[in-house]
């Protein structure tokens, strides 16, 4: 997505950038699940990552700061981690204080 900030060019990437079927294939433990099921957000309709432990943020991490890392070469001036407020929407398995971890952890939080 392009927008015009202050007369420049503003690039912002979104963290959805791929498809469910490809966290399924690839790493559907990542995937936060209830009793076997996907668990759904409601509001966006997409299955919750699972970021529950540091060792799924970490595993996470090392996934998204590789596209991150794509978007700073591509000239992008900014990446939305995208849905934080989902642990909302977890059916009590995800906790705020979890959610606010995940964006912060390229810069030494777990």
């Amino acid at each position: 997505m392009s927008t015009e900030t202050a007369n420049k060019p503003y690039r912002l990437a979104s963290g959805e950038a791929l498809a469910a079927d490809w966290w399924k294939t690839n790493h559907d433990d990542l995937l936060l699940k209830k009793g076997g099921d996907y668990v759904v957000d409601s509001e966006w309709n997409e299955i919750l990552l699972d970021i529950s432990t540091p060792a799924k943020r970490a595993a996470l991490l090392k996934i998204m700061g590789g596209w991150i890392d794509t978007c700073a070469t591509k000239g992008f001036n900014a990446v939305e981690p995208d849905n934080l407020d989902s642990w909302g929407r977890s059916e009590g398995l995800l906790t705020q204080a979890q959610a606010l971890k995940k964006p912060t952890l390229g810069v030494g939080g777990s």
